[in-house]
């Protein structure tokens, strides 16, 4: 489980991300990435109801995005709030298939050593 000094939770830190950072895009998830003032990094995940309405495949895909980053950690530079949002077109995929986006959406934001 990602530990909570890794998670973005307040609605403030997400509005800030949002409107202050510039993003990437991949084909199942979009993200922005912004320098903060902290020592380590902390992420935010976004799946909307346009996703799909069941809260149970909502959540699936919410910690799937938890392991990939968990698994990466150790490997993103510090100091950064990401806010990444989950595509419809991530419901039904494999793990190895959002890993790879995944990782190929870190690069793209710069994050990944």
């Amino acid at each position: 489980m990602l530990k909570a000094q890794n998670r973005l939770v307040s609605k403030r830190d997400f509005l800030k991300v949002s409107r202050e950072s510039g993003g990437a895009r991949s084909r199942y998830f979009s993200g922005k990435a912004l320098k903060s003032k902290l020592e380590i990094s902390r992420f935010g995940f976004v799946i909307s109801l346009q996703v799909s309405k069941k809260s149970t495949v909502r959540n699936l895909l919410k910690r799937r995005m938890r392991e990939v980053i968990m698994e990466n950690l150790p490997n993103l530079r510090q100091g950064y709030d990401v806010v990444i949002r989950a595509k419809p077109e991530a419901i039904g995929k494999d793990f190895g298939e959002l890993k790879e986006d995944l990782g190929y959406l870190l690069r793209s934001l710069n994050l990944l050593r």
